[in-house]
């Protein structure tokens, strides 16, 4: 959480209340009124591993996320934490 609010330029606890939908700040999604999470900035987008608002959305429209969160870990070098929690294989 801390390299995503270091890297949008916002403090943790505004990436922990937007998280919890508590609050939209600045910076995370495009304008203080929006109350959708496909709302969210480019900036956050590519702090969470993805290449963009698009990439982001394609994520949250996907029915197995599986293999997303194999290539954000792989992006942001965490991959051994993605398999330290037992995801299990999708099934092809």
């Amino acid at each position: 959480m801390a390299d995503v609010a270091q890297a949008v330029g916002i403090s943790i606890s505004s990436v922990r209340k937007f998280e919890r939908a508590e609050a939209t700040p600045r910076g995370i999604v495009e304008s203080r009124h929006s109350t959708k999470y496909g709302d969210i900035s480019e900036a956050y987008a590519k702090a969470l591993g993805f290449d963009g608002v698009d990439d982001a959305d394609a994520y949250l429209g996907a029915k197995d996320i599986t293999p997303w969160l194999k290539r954000i870990a792989r992006i942001r070098g965490t991959e051994d934490r993605l398999k330290a929690a037992r995801m299990p294989e999708p099934d092809y």
